[in-house]
């Protein structure tokens, strides 16, 4: 099997594994095709960031030189799958007590929001809109 060469800038691929790696983890919430990007028209749901935490993490983790050298961290393939398995467990162990919509990186996302000047497309779990309906209600 052929492999992609790097770029003259990075000494690996860098932005085809990730991609790929995020397609799989997320690919069937664009099913049947004739939905299109409905999936994500209100934001980018929890499968979708977190398969690419996850394929960003493991590539980092795994493959980039760059991370080695300068962290002084050397991890096996296995030992960076391992870790990415288990911060995707633990997050959803988070979102079992906190809701669905607990997402650790929120407030990475907000203060990106605010650097860019893009608008915050999270919509609220139904759990989560129930739960302020109730409060409102009292």
């Amino acid at each position: 099997m052929n492999e992609i060469p790097s770029g003259k800038f990075y000494p690996i691929p860098f932005w085809g594994p990730i991609v790929v790696g995020t397609l799989l983890g997320c690919g069937g919430m664009f099913l049947p095709f004739d939905k299109g990007l409905k999936s994500i028209e209100n934001g980018s749901p929890w499968p979708l960031q977190s398969s690419f935490y996850a394929a960003f993490t493991y590539h980092i983790l795994a493959h980039d030189p760059n991370f080695k050298k300068y962290t002084n961290l050397s991890l096996s393939e296995e030992s960076a799958r391992f870790g990415v398995v288990v911060g995707i467990v633990l997050i959803a162990l988070l979102q079992t007590f906190f809701g669905d919509d607990f997402n650790p990186f929120r407030p990475v996302h907000n203060f990106m929001y605010v650097v860019t000047g893009i608008r915050s497309g999270r919509v609220n779990s139904k759990k989560t809109e129930v739960k302020k309906n109730q409060k409102k209600n009292k």
